[in-house]
């Protein structure tokens, strides 16, 4: 019983009384979540404010890392422009941009910004 239960006093004073159940002492508390909301003796919502605060700030900083990072779609060009070296025959010295000029290619960057709004 006296580990699932706890009591708190919304008083300034600074000595509480012990309040006992079948002769087993009920702990005091200083802080308390009650319907969610963490109340402490002083009737505040310090506490709540508090670890709120804290879970939004640790999920604005994964949110804004997220945002922050460019996907790399430079590895995806080297496939692409070996198969089309291939498949043209061309040799090694033709450039990739040649390539994307002459047959109207458009670049990965290019694919990913029009398909992936």
């Amino acid at each position: 019983m006296s580990d699932k239960s706890i009591y708190i006093l919304f008083v300034l004073k600074i000595n509480t009384p012990s309040f006992y159940y079948q002769e087993i002492s009920i702990p005091i508390s200083s802080e308390v979540k009650y319907l969610g909301i963490m109340l402490d003796k002083k009737f505040t919502l310090d506490p709540h404010i508090k670890s709120k605060r804290k879970i939004l700030n640790s999920q604005t900083s994964l949110v804004l890392y997220l945002c922050k990072t460019i996907p790399k779609t430079y590895p995806a060009s080297f496939p692409i422009h070996y198969y089309i070296h291939f498949i043209s025959s061309a040799k090694w010295c033709v450039s990739n941009s040649t390539f994307q000029n002459d047959l109207k290619l458009a670049t990965v960057n290019q694919l990913a910004t029009e398909h992936y709004k």
